[in-house]
């Protein structure tokens, strides 16, 4: 890396490349494996599906570089914020810098240079643990050990927190000892963790890290070592050999405090207020930072006002440039400057859009004591409330970026409410409308509402025409009509009651990629619908799946077998791989909709009957196939998977003993029960990676003649 080259969009590959980098005892220790804000969930769904949409433009990083030599970073911000450009995932700045010392963490043979970490620990630290998963998962490990330049004999690894003994000692270790996807799941019960590993933050949030990076990663068909190591890049900032890189250390930390101090937004905002304003204005100010203060995070140490207010005001600031169709949007990791936020707000805008922050926050009890159910109100409002006062939303990001899919959730959801709040003449007088309007952008907000540019279109025709005016989906529109024909209070409030207690079930009220349904696929509000009728409809679904279980059981799985063909393909196509567990899909008959499976199932269940469906189906099964079944020597005659399948679910004590994947393999069976099997089926976890799979014949208790005798039998049976 040259010298000259003060800063460079790297991949993490190159970064290490030509560095070791390590954590100094000054920074913090690692946390987001704790994912406290769901910041790590964030981090891996960006890096997902940035890879799903990987592409960038060729020559930005010549461009850079070239300006970086010459010093015109104006240029490059200019370069950086460009809509021509389309941009490769990067994931923000990286900031290092030489000590004027020799570390001595490598001999002396190594060319590379020790830096140390200024800013971007956190994401790099993740990055490092990610891809030594991933290089296990897809057998890569000594690509992942070379290209970290890891020995074990000396202890070393060109990323390390070498200054904390404890993290350094459990890299090593980690790196050393785990050789399989098993081994990184019962990491805490291995010989070489030892106990002080457990009382060690930094490791214990790695270990946290892996768990929660095993959930996401463990069933993903795709590579993800290559992308993650070449195509996820930082904007590296390097600082020449200094003696002051302490000192850049501190001030790169610190350099966010003063821009976020609401203090200062408000010494510039009094200066053009006449004196004759100022009390009252002072008064108002004192009366905003109080509300923050009460309502301030209590469970972080030396928690102040400071925090909630300055999001509020980024916030509102955001919302008002969208308004004022500025383009003038920023990276997701830049800070928002207080002379970004004056752009944007008054002490007149502040005050409209407080009042109607504090509103929403402090009057939902009043609105809550009129319904019998309203449990998705308390939880609404603490989200809105983490929003503001715990976590941090780039409220200025580009709302055309398919890879921001979290800030624009927020903006529509945050951003419609303000609208339509700050239209309304008297709060209190729309006290029922507001908080019906903040269901339906929580159900939006649910189902990953992110369009942002025609949130104040859509709104407007609530504020012009009412609640439940104006619909998105097929399942809003339904619903809305329905309740705009309630014209008795008392019976609309038990209808809404019930109709929100079946959607908050967690398998409904995620309508994302299922076609936003959050309860048509339950509720027919064509036909003369009752009060009893819905709420038979919640009794028997929470007989299905609890109050909040997002899996059926094993036998309701075998039971839609004989109801239709549920399972949806997944990846990798060259072999037929299909999942009988996508519940939200399953009941909402998207994989069935010539048969509607569960629907069908769904009508003949009265909450306790589905030991008698499921003897009753294989029955009707039995008598159907009776040619068949009478006539079969060593195979039963059978042209479908979902017959196979059937076949096998009457003999069979467990189908899905390994998962709810049947895959059909390239390979041919080892002995099979149907003709239908000319190649293998295998029930698998979802993939053939290790040993979570199991071929059909071996799912019988007893050889396939002895399985076909009792079929036989049990249609004799039924004679």
């Amino acid at each position: 890396m040259a010298k000259n080259k003060f800063m460079e969009e790297l991949s993490v590959e190159e970064l290490i490349e030509g560095l070791n980098f390590f954590v100094p005892e000054i920074q913090r220790e690692y946390v987001w494996g704790y994912n406290e804000r769901e910041i790590l969930d964030v981090f891996l769904t960006d890096l997902i599906e940035g890879k799903q949409s990987e592409s960038a433009i060729t020559d930005l990083s010549a461009k850079i570089s070239e300006l970086s030599k010459l010093g015109r970073f104006e240029e490059i911000k200019q370069l950086v914020d460009s809509k021509e450009n389309v941009k490769p995932m990067n994931i923000g700045f990286l900031y290092s810098y030489e000590p004027n010392y020799r570390m001595e963490h490598f001999p002396e043979s190594d060319y590379n240079k020790d830096v140390y970490l200024i800013d971007g620990q956190q994401r790099l630290t993740t990055l490092f643990i990610l891809l030594f998963y991933l290089s296990i998962k897809e057998n890569r490990k000594k690509e992942f050990c070379n290209m970290f330049r890891f020995n074990s004999a000396l202890e070393s690894v060109a990323f390390d927190y070498r200054v904390r003994n404890l993290t350094h000692n459990f890299f090593i270790d980690m790196i050393t000892n785990i050789n399989s996807l098993d081994e990184v799941v019962s990491v805490k019960k291995s010989t070489w963790f030892l106990l002080e590993y457990s009382k060690d933050p930094t490791v214990f949030a790695l270990v946290k890290a892996l768990e929660k990076i095993h959930d996401y990663f463990e069933n993903k068909e795709d590579s993800f070592f290559d992308f993650l190591k070449t195509k996820v890049k930082f904007w590296h900032f390097k600082t020449e050999k200094t003696d002051q890189g302490e000192e850049l250390y501190i001030t790169m930390n610190s350099r966010g405090k003063q821009l976020e101090d609401n203090e200062t937004i408000r010494a510039k905002l009094f200066e053009n207020i006449i004196k004759e304003d100022e009390l009252e204005w002072s008064e108002e100010w004192e009366k905003w930072q109080d509300f923050f203060w009460r309502h301030r995070d209590k469970n972080k140490t030396n928690s102040s006002s400071d925090h909630g207010f300055n999001e509020f005001l980024k916030c509102i600031a955001g919302f008002e440039s969208l308004l004022q169709e500025s383009d003038n949007f920023i990276s997701l990791s830049d800070p928002i400057y207080a002379s970004r936020i004056l752009q944007f707000i008054t002490l007149e805008k502040i005050k409209k859009y407080f009042a109607s922050f504090s509103f929403l926050i402090e009057n939902h009890e009043i609105f809550k004591n009129g319904y019998e159910y309203s449990d998705w109100l308390p939880e609404c409002i603490s989200f809105i409330k983490d929003l503001i006062f715990k976590n941090s939303t780039n409220w200025f990001i580009n709302y055309d970026d398919d890879l921001r899919a979290r800030e624009r959730r927020h903006m529509v959801f945050m951003w419609s409410l303000f609208h339509y709040l700050n239209s309304a003449e008297s709060l209190n007088n729309k006290i029922n409308e507001i908080y019906r309007l903040l269901r339906i952008y929580w159900l939006r907000y649910n189902n990953h509402d992110r369009s942002v540019k025609s949130l104040v279109e859509r709104c407007n025709y609530f504020i012009e025409n009412g609640i439940w005016s104006h619909s998105i989906s097929d399942d809003e529109e339904a619903k809305h009509n329905f309740l705009l024909q309630q014209h008795d209070d008392y019976e609309l409030r038990k209808y809404e009651s019930a109709l929100w207690e079946l959607e908050d079930h967690p398998l409904n009220i995620n309508g994302y990629q299922v076609q936003n349904q959050n309860i048509t696929h339950l509720i027919d509000f064509s036909n003369e619908l009752s009060l009893d009728t819905i709420l038979d409809i919640t009794r028997r679904f929470q007989a299905l799946f609890g109050k909040d279980k997002t899996v059926g059981s094993k036998k309701l799985s075998t039971t839609l077998l004989y109801f239709g063909f549920y399972a949806m393909q997944r990846t990798p196509y060259y072999y037929d791989n299909w999942d009988f567990n996508s519940w939200r899909r399953i009941i909402r008959d998207l994989d069935s909709k010539d048969t509607l499976a569960f629907k069908t199932f769904f009508n003949l269940f009265h909450g306790e009957n589905l030991k008698e469906i499921l003897a009753q189906k294989k029955d009707e099964f039995i008598l159907e196939k009776m040619y068949n079944i009478e006539n079969a020597n060593s195979k039963i005659e059978c042209d479908s998977l979902i017959d196979c399948l059937r076949y096998y679910a009457l003999v069979a004590p467990d189908l899905w003993i390994k998962g709810r994947n049947i895959a059909v393999s390239e390979y041919l069976p080892l002995e099979s029960m149907t003709t239908y099997e000319s190649r293998a089926l295998f029930n698998t976890k979802g993939n053939f990676r290790g040993y979570g799979h199991i071929e059909f014949y071996a799912l019988l208790e007893k050889p396939i003649k002895e399985a076909i005798k009792d079929i036989k039998k049990m249609l004799k049976d039924l004679e």
